[in-house]
Formats: structure tokens, C-alpha cells, sequence
């Protein structure tokens, strides 16, 4: 970029690293790599959800595929097959488990965010570093009013995202830094 990178604060490049996180998110959300199965046994109808959710697939209960009912039909849950529905953070089942019950949700996971010291490793920032280089020079670029720069470290973001996102349909592909023409 033209511009002296000190006009950029700290401040600033969080947001800008917050903006490509949310574009990364968008684009990888079918990457096997964020695409988590959880389980666990309890006997609470009430099911913690992860805080880095971005996608609820599927509920599980011992097995069993539940489907989510609307908020509004809970009055009528007793005439419902086995279902969920969702509260914020939480989902309750129907019917109320009376022993400890095997519970399995297929989510959605966010990347771990660069900006959150209490986070966990972020992987594409481990093994593909040039991609969050390419969008924080795009979004920077945006900020200080540079289009001809923004358009291309835009092109050379979304190619690299687009090549993460192939990768991520073949589970058998191992998650190592690839070699890229740059």
C-alpha cells in the first residue's frame, strides 16, 4: 500500500482482522475442518450449545433424528414426534429425557478469532497465513481509500480462500500448508 501503515491503530486492524474472519467464516462453513460432531449423556433437556456455533445441521438424540419445531408450537409439543427447539444458547428436546440420554449435535464451528487471546489455535492463520495477509491488505486497502490495491488483494484473497474451500470437500486431503504460485 501507498499509504505509511502507522495510520492503521491497533484498534483499526482488529476490526479489519474481525472483517476477514467473518468473510472466512462465510466462504468455509462447509470445510470439514469446522464441521464438528459433539456428543455427550445427560439427562437435562436443556443442551448447551458451543459459543463459536455458526450453524445448527442436526440434533441426535440415542440415535435418533430429531427435527426443530417453531418456538411458538412448544404449547403443542406433546403431539410432536421427537423434537428441538432453539433458546439463544440452548436447545431443549421434546420428549424430556428420565435417564441419562445420548445427546450428538452436528455443527457449524466458527474460526477460532485472531483478536480473542483466550482462543484456540487458528488453523488458517497457522497453515495458510497468506490468505488472512490478503484479506487484511484488502480490507486496509478499502479503509484507506485505495481501490486499485483493494481490487487486487481482493482477486488474490478470494482465489486463495476459494482454492481452502475446494480443499475442505475431500476429507481424505491432509490439512497441511500447501505450495501456491504467488
Amino acid at each position: 500500500l501507498d499509504q505509511d501503515s502507522t495510520t492503521l491503530s491497533d484498534d483499526t486492524l482488529d476490526v479489519l482482522t474481525q472483517a476477514v474472519e467473518g468473510h472466512l467464516n462465510r466462504r468455509l462453513q462447509e470445510h470439514h475442518r469446522l464441521q464438528k460432531r459433539i456428543a455427550w449423556a445427560t439427562n437435562e433437556s436443556s443442551i448447551p450449545l458451543p459459543h463459536s456455533m455458526i450453524q445448527l445441521k442436526q440434533v441426535s438424540v440415542d440415535r435418533v433424528r430429531y427435527e426443530q419445531y417453531p418456538v411458538n408450537q412448544e404449547e403443542k409439543a406433546a403431539a410432536l414426534p421427537p423434537s428441538f427447539v432453539s433458546y439463544g444458547d440452548c436447545i431443549r428436546v421434546w420428549p424430556e429425557p428420565s435417564q441419562p440420554t445420548s445427546y450428538s449435535l452436528d455443527v457449524v464451528l466458527a474460526l477460532p478469532s485472531l483478536t480473542d487471546p483466550l482462543s484456540d489455535p487458528n488453523w488458517v492463520a497457522e497453515y495458510h497465513a497468506d490468505i488472512y495477509q490478503r484479506g487484511l491488505l484488502a480490507e486496509a486497502a478499502g479503509f484507506l481509500r485505495d481501490p486499485q490495491n483493494q481490487a487486487t488483494w481482493r482477486q488474490s484473497f478470494e482465489t486463495l480462500v476459494e482454492e481452502l474451500r475446494l480443499q475442505g470437500w475431500n476429507e481424505g486431503i491432509a490439512d497441511a500448508p500447501r505450495v501456491r504460485a504467488v
